[in-house]
């Protein structure tokens, strides 16, 4: 997948090295792209952000469904005075 240029919009960029004396905690998170057009370096969020990102979401969303499902089935007893009237509608037939 290219990368457009944020100055002149071309698609011909490429990924660009990070010279290690530049290297920050901001290499972790994004990619850095050259353009080969107007030589313009900029900086993309990386594909193992996106990965990483989602996967964490994902494992969010099923913690959460876990919870209301375990929670659904821990209080699927009847309330105690619905047990009460039961009882007695019994003990009426």
């Amino acid at each position: 997948m290219t990368r457009p240029c944020p100055n002149c919009h071309g698609d011909n960029t490429r990924r660009s090295s990070t010279p290690v004396a530049e290297y920050t905690w901001r290499n972790r998170f994004y990619s850095r792209y050259r353009c080969r057009e107007c030589q313009t370096q900029f900086w993309v969020i990386s594909r193992k952000t996106k990965v990483a990102a989602g996967t964490l979401l994902g494992a969010i969303v099923i913690a959460v469904i876990a919870v209301l499902v375990i929670g659904i089935v821990f209080n699927s007893e009847p309330e105690p005075g619905r047990r009460r009237a039961e009882a007695l509608q019994l003990q009426k037939a």
